[in-house]
C-alpha cells in the first residue's frame, strides 16, 4: 500500500481533498444547526405551555383558546414565531 504524503499527490488532488473535507465539516455544522434549533424549539414550545396552563379560563376564552387546544397553539406559536 502507497502512503499518500504531500509530496506525491498533485495539487489538483489536494484541493479536491481539502473540497471534500470542508464540505463534511460544512455538512456536520448544518446538521448541528438543525438539531440545536429543534431542541430550542421545543425548549420555547414547553415554556409557552406553561404559560399557557397558568392563565384562567376567562383569560384562554379572550384570546380565543380552549385548555385542551393549548399544546397545539403554544406549537403554532412558536412555529410562526421562528
Amino acid at each position: 500500500m502507497k502512503t499518500i504524503t504531500y509530496e506525491n499527490i498533485s495539487e489538483s488532488g489536494l484541493a479536491a481533498v481539502r473540497t471534500r473535507a470542508f464540505e463534511a465539516i460544512a455538512s456536520g455544522f448544518s446538521v448541528l444547526k438543525a438539531r440545536a434549533s429543534a431542541s430550542l424549539q421545543s425548549v420555547q414550545t414547553a415554556r409557552m405551555i406553561s404559560a399557557l396552563q397558568g392563565m384562567s379560563n376567562e383569560q384562554l376564552e379572550q384570546i380565543g383558546v380552549k385548555r385542551a387546544d393549548i399544546p397545539a397553539y403554544a406549537h403554532q406559536l412558536v412555529v410562526e414565531e421562528n
